[in-house]
């Protein structure tokens, strides 16, 4: 939760931020590229991802559960 409220802020305030923004915007760079890169926008990407996803809560679920 404290993730999704530093990114709104950024977000929102990033011209008052100055260096703070462009730091963040280096160090964030690279992992959003990577997911660009795995993401062409074909529609067996969508599903590939849903999938992915349930299996990994899935899977987290029966750990904890266990």
């Amino acid at each position: 939760m404290l993730l999704a409220f530093a990114l709104a802020l950024l977000g929102l305030y990033r011209r008052r931020l100055g260096d703070v923004a462009g730091l963040a915007s280096r160090v964030l760079s690279p992992p959003f590229a990577v997911l660009k890169e795995l993401h062409s926008g074909v529609i067996g990407d969508y599903v590939m991802w849903v999938v992915v996803g349930t299996a990994l809560i899935g899977g987290v679920w029966a750990v904890t559960l266990r």
